[in-house]
C-alpha cells in the first residue's frame, strides 16, 4: 500500500482545520498522513490521524524562540517529519542544516522524510543525479547505515512544485531508480521513494503507471477535502 502525505504547508485557519479534521478522522486511511502547521499537530494526533511534522529544529532544547524540537514532537506523538523541503532550502537555507535535523529526528526514533530534487536549470545542465546524490550524502553524513534504514526519500523536482508542470513518466522513473540503486549500493538498504510535484487528480492516473513509486507527497490538492479524498481513492 502506497504512502500518501498531504502537506498542508502554511494554509487553513483554526476553523478550517476543525472542519478538515472532522472530514477525515473517521475515514480509516491507514496509509494516509497529514502534515499541518505546528500549531495544529496535536489536533490531528488527538483525532487519531497519522500526522507528520513539516520541519524540526536542529537544537534539542533551549533559548531558540520559534523552534520546535524533535523531543517536543515525540512528546505529542509525532513519529514522522519532513526535512529538507525545497521551500525550506530556498527561503531558510535549510540545505546547511539538513544533516543535523536528520540526526535529531533519528535520536527520537522519528522517521525523516528527506526531500530532494533539482531546479530546472540543474536539469537542463544535466546535473540531476549529481544534485540528488549530493543532497543525500549531505543529509546522511556521519550517520551509521543501520540508523538510516528508517529514512524515506521524497523526490520533488523543484521546477514542478506548485507549477502544474509534471515531468514525463520516464524522467521520474529514471530518477527514482537512481535513488533506489544509489542507496542500496552506498548504504545497503532498500529505501522507499515518494514522488511530489504538482500531484493532483489531473495527473495521478498517469503517475500511477510508474510502478516503482512508493507513494506521494501532495501539496495543493490536499487542501480541499473532496479533492484529496478523490486522489486517495484513485491510488492503488
Amino acid at each position: 500500500m502506497k504512502l500518501i502525505i498531504g502537506n498542508l504547508k502554511m494554509n487553513l485557519n483554526y476553523y478550517d482545520i476543525g472542519k478538515y479534521v472532522d472530514y477525515f478522522k473517521n475515514k480509516n486511511y491507514s496509509n494516509v498522513f497529514f502534515a499541518p502547521s505546528y500549531i495544529y499537530l496535536s489536533k490531528f494526533v488527538d483525532s487519531g490521524l497519522n500526522t507528520v511534522s513539516q520541519d524540526v529544529s536542529i537544537f534539542e532544547n533551549g533559548a531558540h524562540t520559534g523552534d520546535v524540537s524533535s523531543i517536543q514532537l515525540k512528546s505529542i506523538g509525532i513519529n514522522y517529519s519532513l526535512v529538507g523541503h525545497s521551500e525550506r532550502r530556498k527561503y531558510y537555507n535549510d540545505s546547511d542544516f539538513v544533516n543535523k535535523k536528520v540526526i535529531r529526528l533519528l535520536e527520537q526514533d522519528i522517521v525523516p522524510i528527506l526531500c530532494v530534487g533539482e531546479t530546472l536549470e540543474e536539469r537542463d545542465d544535466g546535473r540531476v543525479f549529481d544534485v540528488i546524490k549530493d543532497e543525500i550524502l549531505t543529509a546522511f553524513s556521519k550517520i551509521k547505515p543501520e540508523f538510516l534504514e528508517k529514512v524515506i526519500i521524497a523526490y520533488e523536482p523543484i521546477w514542478s512544485i506548485g507549477t502544474g508542470k509534471v515531468p514525463e513518466n520516464e524522467e521520474i522513473e529514471e530518477v527514482i531508480n537512481y535513488i533506489k540503486r544509489f542507496i542500496k549500493d552506498k548504504f545497503s538498504f532498500d529505501v522507499k521513494v515518494l514522488y511530489g510535484g504538482s500531484v493532483n487528480n489531473n495527473c495521478i492516473k498517469e503517475l500511477e503507471k510508474i510502478r516503482i513509486i512508493d507513494g506521494y507527497l501532495v501539496g495543493g490538492c490536499s487542501l480541499k477535502c473532496e479533492d484529496f479524498e478523490k486522489l486517495i481513492d484513485s491510488i492503488s
